[in-house]
């Protein structure tokens, strides 16, 4: 299968950016995996370091988020992954990594066990992935609570998918910058969900994005449970 995944003609503008609109950094921690959910660690053994890291399951026909985010893989460092599904719902994914050079290192049907090392070498080489850019998007968290998991989702789909922070935290008054996983004419229609450190959610449904364009998360959208 043939994933649509198309880069632009320079990589570093592709990667998750994280930004404050008040000097806020964003900050280093365990965010809590989804429940289930199993965790794998892939390794660069390329010696090129990596800019983009894709996991997706091999029935998808796209690449989905880039689970770095702002971060890069250097060769010899492993990064881990908390899978987007239970291993009794998808236990097969497709794996891309995408290195300063724009060139890309690719395993497919990787079969997944719980605790698993995936190590890409240049054996794995299959060459430049630059093309045209996806589209991205601004995250803006103004609820006054710091967002541990934040999801982008298409509206048509019926799961959540990968955590765009990793394992990172979005505190009130900052900033990210998301990569979308489809061509503008493909999807501009995406649900999105954050979930702070007390575990409440704040959800907008049926968002329709542009290139750019920037979504603000405010205390009223939090998902009220009673």
């Amino acid at each position: 299968m043939r994933k649509l995944f198309v880069f632009g003609a320079f990589a570093i503008s592709l990667a998750v950016a994280v930004a404050s609109c008040a000097s806020a950094p964003v900050t280093s921690s365990a965010a809590p995996a989804a429940q289930n959910h199993p965790q794998i660690t892939i390794v660069n053994n390329t010696g090129y370091t990596f800019t983009h890291l894709f996991v997706s399951p091999t029935t998808s026909d796209v690449w989905g988020n880039d689970v770095l985010g702002n971060q890069v893989l250097a060769s010899g460092a492993s990064f881990s992954v908390t899978l987007p599904y239970p291993l009794t719902t998808i236990d097969t994914y497709d794996i891309m990594a995408v290195d300063t050079d724009v060139d890309g290192y690719i395993k497919w049907n990787v079969r997944v066990a719980a605790g698993d090392r995936i190590v890409l070498t240049m054996s794995d080489f299959v060459g430049s992935v630059q093309g045209q850019t996806l589209p991205q998007i601004t995250v803006v968290n103004n609820t006054g609570y710091p967002f541990v998991r934040l999801y982008v989702s298409p509206t048509a789909s019926d799961v959540w998918g990968n955590n765009v922070l990793g394992d990172r935290v979005l505190p009130s008054g900052s900033q990210i910058a998301v990569t979308l996983p489809h061509p503008i004419n493909v999807t501009n229609t995406y649900d999105i969900m954050a979930v702070d450190t007390d575990g409440d959610s704040y959800t907008k449904w049926n968002v329709t994005v542009s290139p750019n364009g920037r979504i603000e998360f405010v205390f009223g959208d939090i998902d009220w449970s009673w």
